[in-house]
């Protein structure tokens, strides 16, 4: 399984010079910027400070508008591959359900 089938960004922000400009998708799949002023703490150099004191993790930011792009169509992909698997439980649960019913009313199973 490749990184982009696992939902893995492949471009994410990997720099230490602030403040930098960075790109991140909103929970809507919305490209927007956002500027980076620090790292959190020492502790956890995997999460950054905005301008407006919000913490991004640094998987979630980009370089370019593009990489964005590009991971959002990536999670996606994912998401689409979870609810096929979902649709595909559901659609069993329910003919188990049905057969179950059937049988109850040919007076089988209790």
């Amino acid at each position: 399984m490749s990184d982009t089938q696992k939902g893995e960004p492949t471009a994410m922000i990997y720099t230490d010079s602030f403040p930098c400009t960075a790109w991140r998708l909103t929970p809507s799949f919305k490209p927007t910027t956002v500027q980076i002023v620090r790292e959190y703490s020492a502790k956890h150099p995997e999460w950054v400070c905005s301008d407006t004191g919000r913490l991004f993790d640094r998987r979630e930011l980009f370089d370019t508008q593009e990489a964005a792009i590009a991971a959002g169509r990536d999670k996606l992909d994912v998401m689409g591959v979870k609810a096929r698997k979902l649709v595909e439980s559901m659609s069993k649960k329910s003919k188990a359900l049905y057969a179950a019913e059937r049988a109850l009313q040919k007076g089988g199973a209790k």
